[in-house]
């Protein structure tokens, strides 16, 4: 606590210490001294999981509490002062396919701001190199002597692990659909992992992993995949897709993913309501007081089927037919505002 007490005394603007740590033996005064007293950015850990399995972490004589490490890693979450990334290894022994996939959702369960899937390299002079021939081991002898398969993970399950691994880095670490991600993982899907993996694959058989995209691509694959897969409610999702895009957004976006949506005579309609009475789109718009001129320039308006007061406030998905209004002032994260259809019919 004094060293931590050090850093917080002495940091400067911008710096940030990343602390390699083992999350079972922390002290839960510690991480209170944290929330109570770090400045939110300052720290960052990264915290080695690696496998929840038990056989596993006793075969690579690793000791591991993990019911002490999600203690560690829930306080530290809901203190909101550092972020986490958490590290798994795919390809450990006695790990096959559905225990890798439960130590994903085993880890995922706990909302760390990154999961990373690494992928085992038996590096010369390790304990695993040595024992490489009774796990059964197919590797590259030359740097980083990344592994194929072993005797419980072939190589085709760890291909499957490396297309999740990818839509994993694409849509939960670059926190680019934090709110649609995490309906389709607690709703849609049977797990985290399926999602992960299901999607991950049909990008795959895409072929998208080998060509660029733009933020905007990222949406409409989802979208694609989804509809494709049947199982999502598209009127929810593709409302939550909305509002997670336009809040990536500084400027009123030229060109939105989602396909044109209301007609110009609709839209117009729309927005003379609001302008001659901007209480519809609640009191915090109509204190901006904004100008006829400033709401077109500075607004976007599309149609929402959520009730946005349920889903900021008590974080709860309730229907109600209605448009999304967001307002962009330079410089600040957008605003964004629900008008009720009947409001304007």
């Amino acid at each position: 606590m004094e060293m931590f007490q050090f850093l917080i005394d002495e940091h400067k603007p911008g710096v940030v210490f990343q602390f390699e740590i083992t999350a079972d033996i922390m002290r839960p005064e510690v991480i209170q001294f944290l929330n109570d007293n770090a400045p939110v950015g300052l720290f960052r850990f990264e915290i080695g999981v690696q496998s929840t399995n038990d056989l596993t972490n006793e075969l690579v004589k690793r000791k591991q509490n993990f019911a002490k490490l999600t203690r560690t890693v829930t306080m530290v979450k809901e203190g909101g002062k550092i972020a986490q990334h958490l590290d798994l290894i795919a390809g450990l022994p006695e790990e096959d396919y559905a225990s890798f996939k439960q130590t994903f959702n085993d880890v995922f369960e706990m909302r760390p701001e990154e999961l990373q899937l690494g992928f085992l390299k038996l590096l010369r002079g390790t304990g695993l190199r040595i024992q490489a021939k009774e796990y059964g081991y197919v590797f590259v002898d030359q740097a980083p002597y990344e592994i194929f398969s072993n005797n419980v993970l072939s190589f085709d399950d760890m291909l499957r692990i490396k297309q999740a691994e990818d839509v994993l880095e694409k849509y939960w670490n670059a926190h680019r659909l934090d709110r649609t991600v995490e309906y389709l993982v607690t709703t849609t899907f049977e797990t985290p992992f399926d999602f992960f993996q299901d999607f991950g694959s049909y990008w795959e058989n895409k072929g998208w992993s080998r060509i660029g995209h733009q933020l905007e691509d990222l949406f409409k694959r989802l979208e694609e995949f989804l509809l494709y897969d049947g199982r999502a409610h598209m009127a929810t999702v593709r409302s939550l897709m909305k509002l997670d895009y336009l809040s990536h957004q500084k400027f009123q976006p030229r060109k939105p993913w989602w396909e044109k949506e209301m007609a110009r005579e609709e839209q117009s309609m729309i927005y003379k309501k609001i302008i001659e009475n901007p209480l519809i789109a609640g009191q915090q718009f109509a204190q901006l007081s904004l100008h006829e001129r400033e709401v077109h320039k500075q607004t976007s308006l599309v149609p929402f089927s959520l009730d946005l007061s349920a889903l900021e406030q008590e974080n709860t998905l309730q229907a109600k037919d209605g448009y999304l209004l967001t307002y962009y002032k330079p410089g600040q994260t957008p605003q964004f505002s629900f008008i009720q259809k009947e409001q304007i019919s």
